[in-house]
């Protein structure tokens, strides 16, 4: 068919993106899939025991990982290519040193632990095993993804996805026929057991293939670019959540569960940006000091930048209906609140472009300084704002927030491309994405105006659709990333 003829012929980025974005979709979609089926068999007290289990595990992981797999990863790739094998093997023995040595503080203070934590003993044993293995997975998959093996990916992140989501399912509704308690163990351990010894089968795999343990340059080059992105990962772990918080504290839990509803809805485009970054970072990386792809790079980068920018205006414009259809009219009430979480969210993308070059130039402590900066004024702004304010506000300060680190982070890059680089041309094109910038956050700005008149905020959103489709055969002839041809 013509249709597959012509993905064929898509390099491996595009396709790479394409995979990406289908299967974080397809894995993503199936939480919604199975959640009437968890919500109307698990107490409410026990789906709260599944959620502090997966909040403790995202902590804990990202201070026992390093951020060695979310740092400079891409880059080692570069570095290192002729001993890749050799590179992850040690930098997951390392992780696994790391999370040994916490496993056995929790051995010695497991009271504490579990009085912190509100999990019981077992949950916290789960925890710790998938602390110790999951690396493994995560270390494959960056690796799977920067050589484009995304065939390979997308069937293992689909095939994972639902087959423990199909079995932790199973098992709950196997234990709510048999009258058994604690049905968020149940889940737990039938969803985490089957991707942690998944996890276990990869770890002993890149062992074996790497055969490298301790190894001085690989663990100096790593730590130096990963250690300040600690700090980054728990201060976005702050500027994530300090909204919620402070909203419970002053406010109440009730507009807490309004409030984070329209956040994961306003916020639903960051994983089709989290998998078009994926597949943009490797291509980066490889160009980025050729200075005869400076205006592919820049031509690639506006227009990613571009079509996930009309992804959140489309959002941001149809955020009434769908938010009514899928909760109830206490939920509309705050459906003004997508606009601003949603350019929030651009901006993020945005920035990401920049922190993607500070890594590449080994200058990972100032993405951990601007995302520092924003989190301490996101913390100041919440709690001057939602306590005279009220909830509302909280989107608001977030996407000042946002807007703040990415002038910040934006800064700082173009300051290390020009001294290190020492480039004639600008790596992007910085007064398109600038002009991209100010029309995304217009048209969520006319958005609130128009929730009032659906018939014309159907137009508007019909015509941002049509000048895309009008313009793509122009918009593909200038981006040498969705550029059809034969295969790279």
């Amino acid at each position: 068919m013509k249709i597959f003829s012509d993905v064929n012929k898509l390099n491996n980025t595009v396709k790479a993106t394409m995979i990406y974005v289908l299967a974080s979709l397809i894995s993503k979609g199936l939480s919604f899939i199975t959640l009437p089926i968890f919500t109307r068999i698990m107490p409410a007290d026990q789906i709260g025991i599944v959620n502090i289990y997966n909040s403790w595990f995202a902590i804990l992981s990202k201070i026992t990982s390093l951020a060695l797999i979310s740092g400079g990863f891409n880059l080692a790739m570069k570095e290192f290519s002729d001993h890749r094998n050799q590179y992850c093997s040690s930098i997951l023995y390392l992780i696994t040193l790391v999370s040994l040595l916490m496993f056995v503080n929790f051995i010695v203070f497991q009271n504490f632990y579990i009085k912190l934590t509100a999990l019981p003993g077992k949950l916290l044993y789960l925890l710790f095993a998938g602390i110790l293995f999951q690396p493994a997975y995560d270390i494959w998959m960056a690796r799977s993804r920067y050589e484009y093996r995304y065939k390979t990916v997308g069937i293992l992140t689909i095939f994972t996805a639902i087959t423990a989501s199909a079995f932790s399912a199973i098992i709950v509704l196997w234990a709510d026929k048999h009258n058994l308690k604690n049905l968020g163990e149940y889940r737990l351990f039938a969803n985490n057991l089957f991707m942690y010894g998944m996890a276990l089968i990869i770890y002993i795999m890149i062992l074996a293939k790497g055969r490298t343990l301790y190894q001085k340059e690989y663990w100096a080059f790593s730590l130096s670019l990963s250690l300040p992105l600690i700090v980054h990962q728990m201060a976005s772990e702050i500027l994530n959540v300090s909204d919620r918080v402070m909203i419970g504290k002053y406010i109440g839990n009730s507009e807490v569960g309004i409030y984070s509803t329209i956040y994961s809805f306003g916020s639903i485009s960051m994983i089709i940006w989290s998998a078009i970054n994926m597949a943009y970072i490797p291509y980066l990386f490889k160009n980025i000091e050729d200075e005869k792809e400076r205006s592919s790079i820049q031509e690639t980068s506006s227009f990613i930048i571009a079509v996930y920018g009309c992804i959140v205006s489309l959002i941001s414009l149809f955020a009434p209906d769908i938010i009514r259809i899928l909760t109830t009219k206490d939920y509309l009430e705050a459906c003004d609140l997508v606009p601003p979480i949603a350019a929030g969210i651009f901006f993020i993308a945005v920035s990401n472009l920049y922190s993607n070059v500070l890594i590449y130039y080994k200058k990972t402590n100032y993405i951990m300084i601007a995302t520092v900066i924003g989190a301490f004024l996101n913390l100041f702004l919440n709690y001057v704002g939602i306590r005279m304010l009220g909830y509302k506000i909280a989107a608001y300060t977030t996407f000042l927030s946002y807007a703040i680190m990415l002038l910040f982070q934006k800064q700082i890059a173009l300051n290390v491309m020009e001294n290190v680089s020492h480039s004639k041309s600008h790596l992007y094109n910085e007064k398109r994405l600038l002009l991209i910038e100010i029309l995304v956050v217009l048209i969520c700005g006319v958005s609130l105006i128009l929730y009032q008149y659906f018939v014309i905020r159907y137009i508007f959103a019909i015509t941002i659709v049509l000048i895309v489709f009008y313009k793509r055969d122009y918009l593909i002839q200038n981006t040498n990333i969705y550029l059809l041809k034969k295969k790279e």
